[in-house]
C-alpha cells in the first residue's frame, strides 16, 4: 500500500474529512512496507487510531499532515522503521519521498522541508490538539525522529478553506 513518491497517495488517508462522524476509526489494522506513510490524517478532526502497527515506510508514518487537524486520538498505535527516501539497502526499489525536493547547496540542512528524505519521522505531529497515549516508535532510518512536533500553518488545499475552531 501507498504509492511511493505520490502525494496523497497513502494506504489510509482521511482527506479532508473535517468533522468525521462520531466513532470513526481505524483499529487493529497493519500496515506493511507501505511505499509512502502509513496512516494520515489531513483537515480531519474526531478520527481514533488505536492498536494500528505500521512496518516499514518511505518517508513519515504517522502522519498529521497540515495542523488544521485537532480532536484525533492516536492510541496504543505501533510504529516501526520510518526509513529514508534516498538510495540505499533500506530503500530497495529507490522510492523517491514526497518530502524529498532536491537540495539547495545554500541551505544544506533544511529541516523539516526534506524529511521523507533524510529526516523520516515515525509520528509527525503538526496539531498538539491530539491526543498521543501509549503509543510505541521503534527506529526512524538515517536522521529520523520517533516523535516530531513540527511548527507549521495551513497548506496546501486546506489553506484556501474556512476553519473554525482551533484550526483557523
Amino acid at each position: 500500500l501507498g504509492q511511493g513518491g505520490r502525494l496523497a497517495h497513502y494506504p489510509v488517508h482521511f482527506h479532508m474529512v473535517r468533522a468525521a462522524p462520531p466513532e470513526t476509526f481505524v483499529k487493529d489494522s497493519s500496515v506493511n512496507e507501505s511505499m509512502t506513510r502509513f496512516m494520515t490524517l489531513h483537515a480531519t478532526q474526531n478520527v481514533t487510531l488505536a492498536r494500528n502497527v505500521g512496518w516499514k515506510s518511505i518517508g513519515l508514518g504517522f502522519y498529521i499532515e497540515d495542523g488544521t487537524e485537532y480532536d484525533n486520538r492516536f492510541l496504543t498505535n505501533l510504529g516501526v522503521f520510518s526509513r529514508a527516501a534516498i538510495n540505499n539497502k533500506d530503500n530497495p526499489r529507490k522510492v523517491p519521498g514526497i518530502l524529498a525536493a532536491a537540495r539547495d547547496p545554500g541551505y544544506p540542512e533544511n529541516v523539516p522541508f526534506y524529511s521523507d528524505y533524510d529526516h523520516p519521522s515515525v509520528f509527525w505531529i503538526m496539531n498538539g490538539w491530539n491526543d498521543f497515549e501509549y503509543n510505541v516508535a521503534a527506529g526512524a532510518g538515517t536522521c529520523g525522529a520517533c516523535y516530531w512536533l513540527v511548527p507549521g500553518a495551513n497548506s496546501a488545499h486546506s489553506r484556501h478553506m474556512q476553519w473554525k475552531s482551533y484550526a483557523s
